[in-house]
């Protein structure tokens, strides 16, 4: 499975590394405006960040697109490890409350990170009508019980969305028949 992993990243790689790009230790990043989008052997993640601290992920794994979820970490949020939380997202497109699984940050350095990271339950089309193409605040509960909330920025997600899975596909087709991805990007250049 490593074996087909490093395969797979390594035939990805010049694909999804372009001009502006980084890779660190295997792990490519390409921006998006206010969005980013990371490529590894075992997945792929458009990302933006709040003002506060906060981010917004949909996170793919890598062989299917049916494991594409929406995820969050907010710094100043709480609530009880492995707990079920509602979440607000509001947008100019749509409002929904959406259920989602809240868990601790991992340790850094042997210290626990602050806040909590959530993952979206269910198939994630309702946060996907919120969220995509659009400016959009979270809400939920900080230890004091307050509402907290976070906002994120639309600008860049459309594209970082659509190469996302650009990647994903190639990632996928590479995976399933050993033939290297297709560029989606013009003439990118190596990646290191």
């Amino acid at each position: 499975m490593k074996s087909t992993s490093v395969a797979i990243l390594a035939s990805v790689h010049a694909s999804f590394c372009f001009a502006a790009a980084s890779c660190i230790n295997g792990t490519c990043t390409a921006p998006h405006r206010d969005w980013s989008v990371s490529v590894s052997g075992v997945a792929v993640i458009a990302s933006t960040v709040s003002s506060g601290g906060g981010m917004l992920s949909h996170v793919c794994e890598a062989g299917t697109q049916e494991l594409c979820r929406w995820g969050l970490v907010l710094p100043d949020a709480d609530c009880k490890d492995g707990s079920r939380v509602a979440l607000s997202l509001l947008s100019n497109a749509k409002s929904t409350t959406v259920s989602a699984r809240c868990s601790l940050l991992p340790l850094i350095a042997g210290m626990p990170g602050a806040g909590r990271s959530f993952l979206l339950d269910g198939d994630g089309k309702a946060a996907s009508s919120a969220i995509w193409g659009n400016d959009v605040t979270v809400r939920t509960r900080n230890k004091s019980g307050d509402f907290i909330e976070h906002r994120f920025s639309r600008m860049g997600s459309n594209t970082a969305m659509v190469d996302t899975y650009l990647t994903l596909d190639n990632i996928n087709a590479a995976s399933t028949n050993g033939d290297s991805p297709k560029r989606h990007t013009p003439s990118p250049p190596p990646c290191f």
